[in-house]
């Protein structure tokens, strides 16, 4: 990621982390944690959508956690009442919240709603903008760097003349990528 001045990067640090807190602590009334909170999320969008059911191993991967954490995350989350799963087949499981579930995941987009009114009330319409375009931007470098080393590690198992042709092909992805990325900010 490019790098940011250790002053504003120490600063944007602190924010983060009292946001966190201020977020933690709202959601302890629901009885849920930060990642409690966007795992119910993630399982009720899917059940609102006509979307493949949410598993354990898609929901790790949609939260960028390891499937061990996740697994111990939805056994807390299904003793506590949470959620409940079905076999879609011999190795998935499909999640799905329960009414307790709801109800807590509605308490806590609450807690979530207080915490960005909270930091949006301090900014201007203006520089509120301007943070959700600069949130934006690091999400989407952030992506960028990821997508590189997946690349990078996938062009290491490829032959020589196979990487010549794959890293053509991914140039051009690139450029096209990019400059949508640019005219999406501009």
């Amino acid at each position: 990621m490019s790098q940011l001045p250790h002053a504003e990067f120490k600063a944007l640090m602190i924010l983060i982390n009292g946001l966190s807190s201020d977020l933690e602590a709202r959601l302890k009334t629901y009885k849920l944690s930060t990642s409690a909170f966007l795992a119910l999320d993630a399982i009720a969008r899917t059940e609102v959508g006509s979307a493949y059911p949410m598993t354990r191993a898609s929901l790790a991967r949609m939260i960028n956690t390891t499937p061990g954490s996740m697994s111990v995350l939805v056994s807390r989350m299904k003793r506590d009442g949470l959620v409940t799963e079905r076999s879609l087949n011999e190795r998935s499981k499909a999640l799905a919240t329960t009414k307790l579930g709801r109800s807590m995941l509605a308490g806590g987009s609450v807690a979530w709603e207080d915490t960005f009114d909270g930091l949006s009330e301090a900014l201007s319409p203006t520089a509120k903008k301007q943070l959700l375009q600069t949130v934006a931007k690091l999400n989407l470098i952030r992506k960028h760097e990821q997508d590189e080393e997946r690349r990078v590690a996938y062009m290491r198992t490829l032959s020589k003349k196979k990487t010549k042709i794959a890293v053509g092909k991914h140039q051009e992805e690139s450029r096209a990528a990019a400059s949508r990325a640019r005219a999406r900010f501009d």
